[in-house]
């Protein structure tokens, strides 16, 4: 059912959707046209009555991603929010596949809600602009919630954002300049300890705290324990069977002196895995060895490509994988990235 909305009912429009505690999507139609010709849409997403969304796309979770990583602008935000969409076995749930995300500390839930409250004020400050028609669907809208409570979003401040209209032209990001500084001043102060429940990392000779830090990531367990009885007595080591557990161990522990990372693991692989944390200043200089079954030059080339320090094929002599170790890290008394070119066409 289609009916009339003023601006100055508009508030008392969504408070009756609020006190039937409404479930679903509802969409404005502006009399006003957007810049195509067409008439403006705007959605509002609705859930037991709380507004958890609003736009002027639908709250698919496409749109939600978009929308976080724009204004989150973490860098491991869309590979960890793509794991966790694996993860979730296709689920479309927003609510599923950012729980997932949350659990690696990448970012918070208040992090999200700060940034979908403040694309809800602005929507809402247009929308206000001018008369139009509301219809509305009922559980169709999103299931986007926030917190351990599964809240939705500030009542008070959307009515504040109704009654301080702007005149700027429709679009689908705020400004998130702010957010951007919370997001850092978030990644900063991150424990750096972590559950068990939390992580699978493992952390061998633990007491040792002279000797550099690795992190393994390899989904084979087979693998992981041949790396973890090698080099027991060279460095400490972490270990993660996925790209996700990976990206949560880097972005707590600060003093990883160097990454031994597979190539071919399910979900994302080792060359996206490289190539991501390559677009990030801290771990330009971060050695990074590649294990790969595969042979030849083309593979090699790839792992050239994505940023690798250097590629080992598997299986890896015991010996020659303690020799590298050592030239990479402190345990071989060269600094970190700083062997030489013969070594590394050596090997």
């Amino acid at each position: 059912m289609v009916q009339k909305y003023q601006p100055l009912n508009l508030a008392e429009r969504l408070q009756t959707f609020r006190s039937q505690k409404f479930t679903g999507l509802v969409c404005f139609q502006s009399d006003q046209s957007s810049s195509t010709g067409d008439k403006q849409k705007y959605f509002v997403s609705f859930r037991l009555g709380e507004i958890n969304y609003a736009g002027i796309v639908t709250p698919d979770l496409d749109a939600i991603a978009d929308q976080l990583s724009e204004t989150l602008d973490h860098p491991f935000f869309k590979m960890s929010f793509r794991i966790a969409r694996e993860q979730s076995k296709g689920s479309d749930s927003p609510r599923t596949v950012l729980s997932k995300v949350v659990a690696t500390r990448i970012v918070t839930w208040e992090q999200i809600e700060s940034s979908m409250q403040s694309q809800a004020e602005s929507t809402f400050r247009l929308i206000v602009q001018s008369p139009g028609e509301i219809a509305s669907e009922p559980n169709a809208g999103s299931d986007l919630c926030f917190g351990d409570d599964s809240h939705g979003l500030d009542w008070s401040a959307i009515q504040k954002a109704l009654e301080s209209p702007t005149t700027s032209a429709p679009s689908e990001q705020p400004s998130a300049s702010l957010l951007q500084s919370k997001a850092e001043e978030s990644a900063v102060s991150l424990s750096v300890a972590a559950s068990a429940d939390e992580t699978s990392a493992e952390v061998t000779s633990a007491g040792a705290k002279n000797l550099p830090t690795i992190l393994s990531v390899d989904d084979s367990p087979i693998v992981q324990k041949m790396i973890q009885r090698t080099l027991s007595q060279e460095c400490n080591v972490l270990l993660a069977d996925n790209a996700l557990v990976a990206l949560k161990i880097l972005n707590k522990v600060e003093e990883i002196s160097l990454v031994l990372l597979d190539v071919n693991m399910p979900g994302i692989s080792g060359l996206d895995f490289c190539k991501t944390i390559r677009g990030i200043p801290k771990f330009k200089d971060l050695p990074v060895i590649m294990l790969t079954a595969n042979e030849g030059r083309v593979s090699k080339a790839m792992g050239q490509i994505a940023g690798s320090t250097l590629y080992l094929t598997k299986p890896v002599d015991d010996q020659k994988l303690i020799s590298v170790i050592r030239e990479y890290t402190s345990a071989g008394g060269v600094a970190p990235g700083q062997g030489s070119q013969a070594s590394l066409s050596a090997v």
